[in-house]
Order: structure tokens, then sequence, then C-alpha cells
């Protein structure tokens, strides 16, 4: 994804984007990017999980149209 997002936005903004350190010619391609990436792991509830999976699919139901398919 990040590949892609270099092609549409460029390697700068994206690393802006993404909240990275460092001058912007720094990052030119995906893997300079994804060098200077360091996640976490967070431990949440699993209710809170799964709420929040529910909310997520709010967004993903298409609307149904009357009449055959």
């Amino acid at each position: 994804m990040i590949h892609e997002a270099i092609l549409q936005f460029g390697a700068a903004t994206v690393a802006a984007y993404l909240g990275l350190d460092g001058p912007r010619d720094t990052y030119l391609k995906a893997q300079d990017i994804l060098m200077a990436c360091h996640g976490h792991q967070q431990k949440e509830a699993p209710g809170v999980v799964f709420s929040r999976f529910l909310y997520y699919l709010r967004y993903c139901e298409l609307e149904a149209w009357p009449g055959t398919v």
C-alpha cells in the first residue's frame, strides 16, 4: 500500500502524513518509509475491538435497490 500511496501522492507527502521525523527528502522510496516506521502492539479488551469492527461494517453496507438482481 505504501508503494501505491507514493505513486499517487509522492514519498515526501506520505512520510509527512505518517508523521515520520527527519527532512522530507530523506524518504525517496517505499523501503525508506517502511524502515522508518516503528509500530507497537496495544492490548485492548475483545469487546472494544469487536465494537470497532461492527462500527466499520456500517460503512461497508450497500444500499439495496428494489427489483431483481
